[in-house]
């Protein structure tokens, strides 16, 4: 269902999928946290702050695995977005999961919607400082 191509850093659906119907988990090493930051991808659950690393993949040697829940790129254009993120709650735990907000064409990337703002750089310490 999902592809990955030499020197493309996302990934691709190689079928359309219908809306809601692919669901991507992260899945690697977990790190207990005690100072969580927004940034972090983390399952919560007991009290716990698990950040999931994503696990080693090196696409020249085909070493390691590739998840794709790290490869979903993001895109400032509200059009484009196809994927959006959320919490999935299994018993206690509360698991991040990404999944299509609208129907995906084959051959399309998955992308998520990143705020504008967000993608600003922050001012130079110099700048700061001036």
């Amino acid at each position: 269902m999902l592809q990955f191509a030499a020197n493309f850093p996302g990934v691709l659906v190689k079928k359309n999928v219908a809306k809601g119907k692919l669901k991507l988990f992260p899945i690697g090493t977990l790190y207990v946290q005690k100072d969580p930051k927004p940034s972090m991808v983390l399952v919560e659950g007991h009290g716990l702050h698990l950040q999931v690393l994503p696990p080693k993949f090196d696409f020249e040697g085909m070493e390691g695995a590739a998840v794709p829940f790290f490869f979903v790129k993001s895109t400032t254009e509200p059009e484009k977005a196809n994927m959006e993120f959320g919490v999935q709650k299994v018993g206690e735990w509360h698991i991040p999961v990404c999944k299509n907000k609208e129907k995906v064409e084959a051959g399309a990337q998955l992308l998520f919607l990143k705020d504008k703002a967000e993608e600003q750089e922050p001012a130079s310490k110099k700048a700061r400082t001036a």
